[in-house]
């Protein structure tokens, strides 16, 4: 089995922090160097941050120009999953519209849905839903998925001069 994927017993930070099923990232508008993201629990509280790593992202570099496509790969490489932009029609229309139209994301691992992302529209706040309800077993490890919605927001900054 991946290291991607939660092979640990259940913790007392597993049922806590990292157990949450949705989260909210919050991107601050004024920053002057790089990017600063705050990440909160379905209650409101600021949840983490981690040092250790789960796993990484790797850009599907063809299928992203048309429609953001994202490798999830384990601890060694191995590709076991990926993230990818909800339709190619809204894709499309989004490189002509960019903020117009709040991107919405999906997390598959072996074609079963473990997580999605809805961007909300706000000219001055970038903030993205982050949900893992659909992943009842718990097979993405949810540092991952919290990283996978930070480097999309990250981009999508960049992109649009933010």
């Amino acid at each position: 089995m991946s290291s991607a994927l939660q092979t640990r017993p259940r913790s007392e930070l597993a049922s806590g922090r990292f157990g949450q099923t949705r989260y909210m990232i919050r991107r601050k508008f004024f920053k002057l160097f790089g990017g600063a993201f705050h990440i909160y629990d379905e209650a409101g509280n600021v949840a983490f941050y981690s040092r250790e790593r789960g796993g990484a992202l790797r850009r599907k570099a063809l299928s992203s120009i048309l429609r953001d496509t994202w490798l999830i790969l384990d601890v060694d490489g191995n590709e076991v999953g990926k993230v990818e932009e909800d339709s190619m029609l809204l894709a499309l229309v989004r490189r002509f519209l960019t903020n117009l139209l709040p991107q919405t994301f999906t997390g598959t691992l072996g074609g079963e849905q473990v997580l999605s992302f809805r961007q909300h529209f706000n000219p001055f706040i970038q903030k993205i839903d982050l949900d893992f309800s659909m992943d009842t077993q718990r097979r993405l490890d949810r540092r991952l998925g919290i990283a996978a919605a930070v480097l999309l927001c990250a981009i999508e900054g960049r992109q649009s001069g933010g």
